[in-house]
């Protein structure tokens, strides 16, 4: 029981006895820790499985925005570039360099979404190779 609250206390997941037993048996803990925790009720630990929630329809569906939100970023950001560098004009120039640095920031927000997503597959297809409790 104090080790459940325990866990409870520095992870934020509410795991039984038996669950956190399993999950500190495999390589990858802080790595399973982290996506149950940033995206809850899209990946979890039950009965000693890592799996995932959402339908892969839903899955795929969800990554295809992702990626066509963050290529039209990475484009737009060119573009503004490109009418950064053509301007004269100081006030222009300023709205620009301000878009520039918002759509920067969402730009890398996207590509690190991306790379948990990938990260979270490799680790649900590694699942089966660890060892079970």
């Amino acid at each position: 029981m104090y080790t459940c609250n325990l866990f409870k206390q520095l992870t934020g997941l509410n795991l039984n006895f038996k669950d956190i037993q399993a999950l500190v048996a495999y390589d990858d803990v802080e790595k399973i820790i982290y996506q149950i925790t940033k995206y809850r009720g899209i990946y979890m630990f039950q009965n000693g499985k890592f799996i995932e929630k959402k339908s892969k329809f839903i899955t795929k569906i969800s990554n295809f925005f992702i990626k066509l939100t963050s290529i039209g970023t990475f484009v737009l950001l060119a573009l503004l570039a490109i009418l950064f560098l053509s301007t004269e004009s100081t006030p222009k120039m300023i709205i620009y360099f301000v878009d520039m640095v918002v759509l920067s920031i969402y730009w890398i927000y996207s590509m690190k979404t991306l790379d948990d997503i990938k990260e979270a597959k490799a680790l649900l297809a590694n699942f089966s190779n660890q060892p079970q409790m």
